[in-house]
């Protein structure tokens, strides 16, 4: 099948699930940003399952489908904690820690900057 359908399918998939899990626990003025707690730590133990049964690297149309598309829709955090893994099994911890630390931190850097820029370019400065 063609590389593209089968992603398209995941991501159609993944994301009809991220929208499902946030319409059916979101709460207002929730503190813990439960659906998307869930969606990305879900999305980590089937990446996770994946990786660890050996089908990732033994079937491209199910990496394409899964891993890509629909895991890939649901959550980026879920090959976020992959490539971390990864790094931890190869013996690179440094690396490891660094890559959780740079990704976590840079990502808060940069959505407040973004947040900054959206403002400065609506004017609410």
């Amino acid at each position: 099948m063609n590389e593209v359908v089968l992603i398209s399918l995941g991501a159609v998939a993944g994301a009809l699930l991220r929208y499902a899990t946030h319409v059916w626990l979101e709460q207002p003025g929730q503190l813990l940003p439960l659906p998307t707690l869930i969606v990305n730590l879900l999305g980590s133990l089937l990446i996770g399952w994946l990786y660890g049964a050996g089908w990732l690297g033994a079937n491209e149309q199910l990496r394409l489908l899964a891993a890509v598309g629909f895991l890939g829709s649901l959550t980026t955090f879920s090959a976020f904690s992959l490539d971390t893994l990864r790094r931890i099994e190869a013996g690179h911890w440094g690396w490891a820690l660094g890559y959780v630390l740079l990704s976590v931190l840079g990502g808060l850097a940069a959505v407040a900057g973004g947040s900054l820029l959206g403002r400065w370019g609506r004017g609410a400065f």
